[in-house]
């Protein structure tokens, strides 16, 4: 540890995590950054989760526990974290995955060196339950040199996985950010809203080990853990619908003038409906058996006409800053009669599967993942495939 390092403090909210919390505590205490501080919140767990970090903060004057005396769910848990933390950098921890002994140190490092940088976060891979390799966490971002409205567009399109929420940020950019929504996706929220407020700092080390836990992709877990509620008790679309909201809201906040409050509102509900679209669907799937209500159907309309007016937009339209007024991705007042043919969420499924390839050409065309894309299309053009 260097003598003048920064106190970075580590926040873990948690709620039954009695299976893996100490092997994820045991990786916190073995980092070769010395200086820190642990503030574990448990958010009222129902297995012994909270006697085994007692175990720990007994042993180590630096962890410290809390126990909410009923479940905040996960947002507020979260925040309760945050709140508390003392540290210059701050990083949020789940009880369940595990860091390299070097995470800190090469993270803290990143931020030292870019004054600019809000967030420093390393390769990702994927373990299971027994602790097996399953493979690394697509893609990554890194916003260095880029503009604010430039930045945050990388980071709607580019995020493939949330897993830089699990980085290092500066305590002073998370806390002026918006903490408490709770809303499907808070974690993508978070993101955008520091990504206009700084770059993003990829290390390209292989530090954090994600597990992928027997819960992982069931939309009624990660309701309940969000919300603290059934799915069955909610609204699929007034979920969705308030995502949208929310999204626009808060990311537009951020700009003063109305032009480029526009451009950001239709920027980031282009790529929600694209990127996100499946949250609708697997929401709409898992609650297949429930019967829609006519608000919802109307929502579900009123969703389909938003999605059809903003793929009618050209990137240059989208770009074109006063084309169009905020108060028309305003959707606190958003007002759309019901359609006759309302758009099938799903289209009806072809003989043949459609396969969609999603190619990306970043920057200038004459580069090597271009040259990557234009040598398969040819070889693919020549193929029934």
């Amino acid at each position: 540890m260097k003598p003048l390092s920064p106190l970075i403090s580590i926040g873990i909210p948690l709620y039954n995590e009695s299976k893996f919390i100490s092997k994820t505590l045991e990786s916190w205490l073995k980092q070769d950054y010395q200086n820190i501080e642990i503030i574990i919140a448990d958010n009222c767990s129902t297995d012994n989760t909270y006697e085994i970090c007692q175990h720990y903060v007994e042993r180590d004057a630096r962890i410290k526990i809390s126990k909410n005396p009923e479940n905040l769910g996960a947002i507020f848990n979260s925040k309760k974290v945050i709140d508390s933390a003392k540290g210059k950098y701050f990083v949020l921890s789940s009880g369940h995955d595990d860091r390299e002994p070097e995470f800190l140190t090469k993270c803290s490092e990143e931020l030292e060196k870019y004054p600019n940088a809000v967030l420093a976060y390393p390769k990702s891979i994927w373990i299971d339950e027994n602790n097996n390799y399953i493979g690394e966490v697509g893609g990554y971002i890194d916003t260095k040199g880029l503009d604010p409205i430039s930045r945050l567009n990388v980071t709607l399109w580019g995020l493939a996985y949330a897993a830089p929420v699990y980085g290092l940020f500066r305590t002073k950019s998370l806390r002026r950010v918006s903490l408490d929504k709770t809303m499907i996706s808070p974690d993508v929220l978070l993101l955008c809203q520091l990504s206009i407020l700084g770059e993003f700092s990829h290390v390209p080390i292989p530090l954090l080990k994600m597990r992928r836990m027997g819960d992982f992709g069931n939309w009624d877990s990660y309701v309940r853990k969000v919300f603290n509620q059934p799915l069955s008790s909610l609204s699929v679309p007034e979920l969705f619908w308030d995502m949208l909201r929310t999204f626009t809201h808060q990311i537009s906040q951020y700009f003063s003038d109305n032009a480029s409050k526009t451009q950001v509102a239709k920027l980031t509900l282009q790529a929600l409906f694209h990127k996100y679209g499946f949250v609708l669907t697997g929401l709409l799937n898992e609650k297949r058996d429930s019967h829609l209500s006519d608000k919802d159907k109307l929502l579900l309309d009123k969703i389909n006409q938003l999605q059809v007016a903003l793929s009618q937009l050209s990137y240059d339209s989208i770009n074109q800053q006063g084309s169009i007024s905020m108060s028309e991705f305003n959707l606190d007042h958003i007002v759309l009669e019901p359609t006759v043919s309302p758009i099938p969420l799903t289209p009806a499924q072809p003989q043949h599967p459609l396969i969609l390839i999603d190619g990306v050409f970043f920057q200038l065309y004459k580069t090597g993942i271009a040259r990557v894309w234009k040598s398969l299309l040819e070889q693919w053009a020549n193929t029934e495939f």
